[in-house]
């Protein structure tokens, strides 16, 4: 989630459920305690433990100095713009998008479905 990478990875698949059964995953790289603590509390395997709401989510350390209601009316400015060098660049492109296009139907992965709650301030229903 922060590194760019699923945070449970392993060849085996056999391993690969086992490790997100039990929450096994380390970081490779070093983040701020607030982002560490935010990444295990969204994947932590035990329901009772795991962050579930927006509420705990907006309400995290991590996210202290966010405006909500600024972000919802999305007037924050993004820390730095990313540069491309050319029109055909395209830095929102996944990998996987290009190379397996089969595997991907618009914005959603073959397999994978996603339909947002009626009430996430986060999306806009059609």
């Amino acid at each position: 989630m922060l590194e760019g990478v699923p945070p449970f990875r392993d060849p085996n698949e056999q391993r690969l459920f086992r490790r997100i059964v039990e929450g096994s995953f380390e970081f490779s790289r070093d983040h701020s305690e607030d982002a560490v603590s935010l990444i295990r509390e969204l994947l932590e395997p035990d329901l009772s433990f795991r962050l579930t709401t927006i509420a705990g989510v907006k309400d995290h350390l991590f996210f202290l100095d966010v405006d909500w209601d600024l972000a919802l009316r999305r007037g924050l400015r993004p820390p730095f713009a990313a540069e491309c060098k050319a029109a055909s660049q395209s830095w929102r492109t996944p990998r996987n998008m290009i190379s397996h296009p089969a595997e991907w139907v618009g914005m959603h992965i073959k397999g994978f479905t996603y339909i947002p709650e009626p009430h996430d301030p986060f999306c806009e229903v059609a």
